[in-house]
């Protein structure tokens, strides 16, 4: 258990560290709103928090700012739900003097503590969560925010999930939204190269069971499936959990120790596909994966890791008509050599004028 003072002493080393790496960055704070708006759009969220609902929300947890936290409580305000600030409540010392932090939920709230901040007026459902990762890179930024909702009524947690935007910011560079052949090619190159890793770990020689949930950032749980696929080469036996975080997980192997030996969590932090050659009819992408995988104890000890990347080239046959691919070409050539085009242009327009010319100079007046 942790008391609250040795809680405000992490938080003020926090902010005290936010505040000298400074706010987050354009691209970081886009980032988060776009990861912060499928919060509500998630069809959970709908069904258990009805519209005109009141719901409390805690800080974030490394948040910078309380930037996040703001964008969360405005999201949620926009889907019809009335959200308020905990720590504006005319009660969040007295809360805050008497609650103490159940260590087997570091980011999940148990009952005993829901007790507590159940003083909140009109509030029936608290929401919290942790800011787990916040990554600007060259051409994209990776957010990863794990939330939770609680019943103050019922004192039980309804829900987890983790919420991953990929924001792409580089020149020719999308991101993947829907798996196509090509796509789940190169993420099962990916897990490949994964899988010799675990089957060469010592560190794994003792681990019969893994528990194995939700890969933040995943689409249509494909690399869940890549997953198990991978363990099922190995000794090593799943067992598929219906939580949404880390934290759900630990909860769960704590509460039943013969669940599984392990937990392994991942996230799929790249996905993308990048136009790298454009000719008439076709184009030539080449599309980038990378998914980071590690097995950890309930207590927290990296038992594995891996940071799996893989890249195959994608040729899309375009079906434009002939003045497209006309227009395509001019454009390549165009980039390719400006100054010749536009002399060309220039001449080519000179001696079309003097044409004109001539032939109205010789033209016989009837």
């Amino acid at each position: 258990m942790k008391i609250i003072k040795m809680l405000l002493l992490v938080s003020c080393f926090v902010c005290t560290f936010a505040i000298a790496q400074g706010n987050y960055t354009e691209n970081e704070r886009y980032a988060i709103r776009m990861a912060l708006e499928d919060v509500t759009a998630n069809p959970v969220w709908k069904k258990d928090i009805p519209k005109g609902e009141t719901v409390g929300l805690l800080p974030l947890f490394d948040d910078v700012s309380d930037y996040s936290t703001e964008q969360l409580k405005n999201a949620i305000t926009a889907s019809g739900v009335t959200c308020v600030e905990a720590k504006n409540s005319e009660f969040w010392d007295e809360i805050m003097s008497e609650v103490e932090w159940d260590t087997l939920k570091e980011d999940m709230l148990d009952s005993k503590t829901l007790v507590k901040f159940g003083k909140l007026k009109g509030v029936k459902y608290l929401v919290y969560g942790s800011v787990v990762d916040v990554k600007e890179n060259t051409d994209y930024t990776y957010v990863e925010i794990a939330l939770h909702l609680s019943s103050l009524e019922t004192k039980q947690h309804i829900w987890g999930g983790t919420f991953v935007e990929r924001y792409y910011t580089g020149k020719d560079k999308i991101g993947i939204i829907a798996l196509d052949s090509v796509v789940k090619d190169t993420l099962k190159e990916a897990i490949q190269d994964a899988t010799e890793s675990v089957k060469q770990s010592s560190k794994l020689k003792d681990v019969g069971t893994v528990a194995v949930y939700a890969i933040a950032g995943d689409i249509d749980d494909y690399v869940l499936g890549l997953v198990n696929d991978m363990f099922s080469k190995t000794k090593i036996i799943t067992k598929n959990l219906d939580v949404g975080t880390m934290a759900e997980a630990e909860w769960t192997l704590k509460e039943s120790p013969d669940t599984a030996d392990a937990i392994l969590c991942g996230a799929v932090r790249e996905l993308s596909k990048k136009l790298v050659k454009e000719e008439a009819y076709k184009k030539t992408f080449e599309v980038e994966a990378e998914v980071q995988l590690s097995i950890e104890t309930v207590d927290g000890d990296v038992l594995w890791s891996s940071t799996a990347s893989a890249t195959r080239f994608d040729v899309e046959e375009d079906t434009t008509g002939f003045w497209d691919s006309l227009s395509i070409t001019l454009k390549e050539a165009f980039d390719e050599r400006p100054l010749q085009i536009v002399m060309f242009i220039v001449i080519g327009l000179l001696v079309f004028i003097a044409l004109i010319m001539f032939f109205r100079a010789t033209r016989r007046v009837r």
